[in-house]
Formats: C-alpha cells, sequence, structure tokens
C-alpha cells in the first residue's frame, strides 16, 4: 500500500478501482495478477499457461453467427439455382433495378449477356458457399478456443 503513495496524485487513492479496470480489461485466463510485495502494485504478466482451454459461451455473437451462415447459405443456394434453371431452360434473369433489364435474356438472342449472367451468378453462388463454409469452421473453432 505504502507503494501507491509515490504514484500521481489523481491515482493514490484510486487503487481499487484502478486494479478492477486493468482486470477487466485483461480477464483471466488471458493474464494473470501477481501482486509484488514492494509496491502492492499489481503486475499483468503474459498469458496464463496453467489450465486447460475452457469453453466460453458466446452471447450474441452465436446469434450473430448463425444469421450470417444462414444469409450466406441462402445467397449461394439462391444464385446457384439460377445458374441451374438459365441452363435448363436457356433464359435467365439479369439482377438490376431497372425495367429494360428485368426482360428474359435468351441464350441465343443475346449469348454474351446470358454467360455473362450466368457467371455472375456462379461466382455469387460459389463465393456465398465458401464463406458460409468458412464462417463454421470458424465459428467451430472459437468454441474450443481459450479466450
Amino acid at each position: 500500500m505504502e507503494g501507491w503513495q509515490a504514484y500521481p496524485e489523481w491515482a493514490r487513492h484510486r487503487r481499487e478501482e484502478i486494479i478492477d479496470r486493468i482486470k477487466g480489461e485483461f480477464r483471466p485466463p488471458d493474464y494473470e495478477y501477481h501482486f509484488g510485495e514492494a509496491n502492492d502494485a499489481p503486475a499483468v504478466v503474459g498469458p496464463a499457461a496453467a489450465g486447460p482451454p475452457r469453453y466460453v459461451e458466446p452471447a450474441k455473437s452465436g446469434r450473430a453467427l448463425l444469421v450470417a451462415i444462414l444469409l450466406t447459405l441462402g445467397i449461394a443456394i439462391f444464385a446457384g439455382w439460377m445458374v441451374k434453371r438459365g441452363l435448363e431452360d436457356g433464359a435467365t434473369f439479369f439482377p438490376a433495378k431497372h425495367g429494360s433489364m428485368r426482360e428474359p435474356i435468351l441464350r441465343a438472342g443475346d449469348p454474351g449477356l446470358f454467360w455473362f449472367t450466368l457467371t455472375f451468378y456462379g461466382v455469387a453462388s460459389l463465393g456465398s458457399a465458401w464463406a458460409s463454409f468458412w464462417l463454421i469452421r470458424n465459428g467451430m473453432r472459437s468454441k474450443t478456443a481459450v479466450r
């Protein structure tokens, strides 16, 4: 306690508050706190190596992750379905706001735009599927990691 008298005036009588704020920022098991005998000040020392990894319950982040996974899977399924439908029917729709671009694009009528549109849907489908599986994989990893 005597060591705290050497600190600036604003910190001398706020020992508990300062220690609580340090502990709030560096929560166990990430760091251990050692109180030195000389000045009674806590010393933050590297990551704690003791103990097995423990599961940290994801609060709202779990729901946000689920929503992101479902959204990317929905995009992947929709875009894949558009590619499948376009190949089977020989016609597709360009994803645009303007009414003139909402008309069907026929393979026989405009092959360049038809294949460009199917390529666009294919890239969107594969990219969204990859993002979904990446989110799932990292979500599973975070459940077993030390936090």
